[in-house]
């Protein structure tokens, strides 16, 4: 059966070929505004009655368009992270792109193989969510996109030379650690994976600028099985790195066995702040398993905000991401690079706030004084 085209479509429609084309060929192209609404919902309706698609490989060597952002995702499946991508999904077929996701997390062979295959489906624009898991160096990233001349906008990560937003880790996670530390708590540890990324340094930062505000020492990184001294009035802090890893889509397993050891020494911790959700909820299920009491004997809080954390038999403390407000302004960054190409020495970055929600795990101090008088 032949194949429809353009040009039977503005036949049946008595409609130029060149109106046809600007309508179907590039749907966020300038001159389709000229248009009215009628006439561009009369020829689409025309080309999806005569089984009208697409030949995006044609419309490239036509236009040099594909019309494709693409979302290059390194993070790992969760609830947060799924978020993401849901979010700049509808975003990007608002704005009229088609959106191509690549799961480029399992990607083991020849990184710059990887890259130069991305650049053939010659994307109009490149979202990276989660860069810090790149398979090759970011000099080479930041050298591929200038010379290919695609936009591109990192979402969570730095990649030099490129425009990048991001939220907050630093200051909830410094509120979180002065709310524990006023409530009397001597003996508080951070824990976080032990990975170079900025929200993990952010979240290392908080912990410490709260300590040190206290009068504490500036906490040393230690392994799971780290134990605190006896001295109970003496402020003591740490930072746990753990180098466990999931094996499968929500595995809690390796979660557990962290929290397990770093729980399972003689002078534990009495407040335990995680660097996400997953570790926040395995700390809830081990203390129950143990015996402790939350949070009377040990505070929780997590960070990521997953929906179960309201739902918890103790409601979980936890950190609020701006994830529609993040996903807005990479977009808005992105196709402002598309629509008007410009090269800068300095990309821009653009910080969102994050906001601590505070729940029964670990309980906001003034809060707590006022329901007790």
């Amino acid at each position: 059966m032949r194949q429809v085209t353009q040009k039977d479509i503005s036949k049946e429609l008595g409609l130029s070929q060149s109106t046809v084309a600007l309508i179907l060929g590039i749907p966020h192209h300038p001159l389709r505004k000229k248009f009215k609404a009628e006439t561009i919902e009369m020829v689409e309706r025309k080309a999806k009655e005569l089984g009208y698609y697409t030949n995006s490989n044609a419309r490239i060597l036509r236009t040099r368009r594909s019309n494709l952002i693409v979302i290059l995702n390194f993070t790992p499946p969760n609830e947060i992270n799924g978020r993401k991508v849901y979010q700049l999904g509808q975003l990007i077929h608002e704005a009229g792109y088609t959106c191509r996701v690549i799961e480029a997390r399992w990607w083991s062979g020849d990184a710059r193989l990887f890259m130069e295959q991305l650049m053939g489906l010659h994307p109009e624009g490149v979202i990276m969510l989660g860069a810090a898991q790149l398979p090759v160096s970011n000099k080479h990233i930041e050298e591929l996109f200038t010379r290919q001349r695609t936009p591109v906008v990192s979402l969570g990560e730095d990649i030099p030379g490129i425009p990048v937003v991001y939220h907050d880790a630093k200051e909830p996670i410094r509120q979180i650690t002065a709310e524990a530390i006023r409530h009397g708590r001597r003996r508080l540890a951070l824990l976080m994976p032990a990975d170079d990324t900025r929200q993990m340094r952010q979240r290392a930062a908080g912990f410490q600028a709260a300590i040190l505000e206290a009068g504490g020492l500036l906490p040393e990184k230690h392994s799971l099985d780290y134990s605190f001294s006896s001295e109970n009035d003496k402020l003591q802090s740490t930072i746990l790195l753990t180098t466990f890893r999931p094996s499968s889509f929500q595995d809690f397993s390796p979660y557990m066995a962290a929290i397990d050891q770093a729980l399972g020494v003689s002078e534990p911790p009495d407040t335990l702040i995680c660097a996400n959700d997953e570790f926040a909820f395995s700390a809830l299920a081990v203390a129950r398993k143990r015996g402790v009491a939350v949070p009377e004997e040990l505070f929780v809080s997590g960070f990521d905000e997953m929906a179960c954390g309201a739902l918890s038999e103790i409601s979980l403390t936890t950190i609020r991401i701006p994830i529609e407000e993040l996903c807005m302004a990479t977009m808005d960054m992105l196709i402002s690079q598309i629509e008007k190409p410009q090269i800068t020495m300095f990309p821009e970055v653009r910080v969102f706030p994050s906001e601590v929600i505070w729940r029964e795990s670990c309980p906001q101090y003034k809060r707590a004084q006022i329901e007790t008088t």
